[in-house]
């Protein structure tokens, strides 16, 4: 994982884990459904510290779309 920039969809984590919301989201899956799927699938990085912050912005920038 890497950033190749300052903005919060140029890192690695936040742009996987925005991008997976948004096509959870477009398979009508609803959203309590996919943060459990989120939560499950990037638990690692959620629980890691370097990476938890990436994690948390990629999601909550999902949510204010």
């Amino acid at each position: 994982m890497g950033a190749f920039g300052t903005k919060i969809l140029e890192n690695d984590t936040s742009a996987e884990v925005y991008e997976k919301f948004y096509k959870l989201l477009e398979k009508n899956i609803g959203v309590s459904e996919i943060i459990g799927i989120i939560n499950d699938e990037f638990s690692e990085i959620k629980n890691h510290k370097h990476s938890k912050t990436d994690f948390l912005f990629g999601l909550g920038l999902a949510f204010r779309m």
